[in-house]
């Protein structure tokens, strides 16, 4: 429950990165609780509905977590293309600088 409402609350901060609250929102304590709780659970030789069900909520979790990590990315690819293209635009105007000073320098 704790973990639960600091993940709330660290959602909601505001002004907070988006990219830093999607990674925020995945659950690895969750995570790694389940398949541990798994991994004892398949070292018993019998399996039963019990543990289907629980297996079921593990890739639940797992596709949650893989889902905002690639919505994280997304946001990160637009951040590099913007920087890119504003690296780009500067180079321009560095040359259109360059080409304007040699052009006075040899009149």
């Amino acid at each position: 429950m704790a973990e639960t409402d600091n993940a709330t609350f660290r959602a909601a901060v505001p002004d907070e990165d988006p990219v830093v609250a999607l990674l925020r929102s995945v659950h690895d304590e969750r995570l790694r609780g389940l398949a541990a709780m798994m991994d004892t659970r398949t070292n018993e030789r019998t399996i039963d509905a019990e543990d289907a069900r629980l297996l079921r909520l593990l890739l639940d979790e797992y596709t949650a977590a893989v889902r905002q990590v690639r919505a994280a990315a997304q946001v990160i690819e637009a951040r590099l293309n913007a920087a890119a293209s504003t690296v780009r635009a500067g180079r321009r105007v560095v040359r259109r600088t360059q080409s304007t000073d040699t052009a006075a320098d040899g009149d």
